[in-house]
């Protein structure tokens, strides 16, 4: 029996089945557990970027130096690097919390003469 295919336009929709099941599980293990620690969506009140951008770098060292799991919660350390980089792009793309970018402004440093990158 051959099925006959109805129409649908999404040629420019965003494939969000192309995330990997494994990944969006082991984030959720992750947002879990701090909505569990903290409370569910805490992180939407907003956190200062320099802590996002450090704790997810954190992650990634120690992933880097052989530590695959975090000892504190026992999941990925990349899944938690995942998350709070989720947590810092969702406060960049709603600029919602422009108050929580505490970063230094690159761009307004002087520039030295012969900084390559001029």
């Amino acid at each position: 029996m051959t099925l006959e295919e109805g129409t649908k336009f999404d040629n420019n929709k965003i494939r969000l089945e192309l995330f990997s099941p494994w990944f969006i599980e082991e984030v959720g293990k992750v947002l879990t557990s701090g909505a569990i620690k903290y409370e569910p969506h805490n992180w939407a009140k907003g956190i200062r970027s320099s802590r996002l951008i450090g704790a997810s770098l954190r992650h990634i060292y120690a992933y880097m130096k052989g530590e695959v799991n975090d000892p504190e919660w026992g999941y990925h350390h990349l899944a938690h690097a995942a998350c709070c980089l989720m947590f810092l792009t969702h406060q960049d793309l709603t600029r919602l919390y422009e108050a929580y970018d505490d970063m230094p402004q690159w761009e307004n440093l002087p520039k030295r003469e012969n900084d390559a990158n001029n």
